[in-house]
């Protein structure tokens, strides 16, 4: 599809972009590519309907990529205090010789 057939009738695009941010494992940069290709297959568009399902899908994209960034800040938080124990019982094991 060219770029002016997104802007026609961007609904069809916006379908398959909706299934794929909806699977699990996606990188970022897929997700923030997704939101690059949403703002390209309505941008053109004078359709007001467009622009209405561009705000849909990019409350998805956005609620994907929120729920991704939290993910990955449990699992960040988790290997720190991982990292902080292990550190504590080393200091205690030094300590106590």
């Amino acid at each position: 599809m060219s770029e002016n057939s997104f802007s026609k009738d961007p609904s069809s695009l916006l379908d398959r972009l909706s299934k794929i941010v909806s699977k699990p494992g996606l990188e970022m940069s897929d997700l923030v590519g997704t939101r690059t290709v949403i703002n390209i297959a309505v941008s053109n568009s004078n359709n007001m309907s467009a622009f209405n399902e561009r705000y849909e899908r990019l409350s998805q994209v956005y609620g994907v990529l929120t729920s991704r960034l939290d993910e990955m800040t449990r699992e960040t938080n988790k290997c720190m205090l991982i990292l902080r124990a292990q550190k504590i019982k080393k200091l205690q094991s030094f300590v106590r010789r």
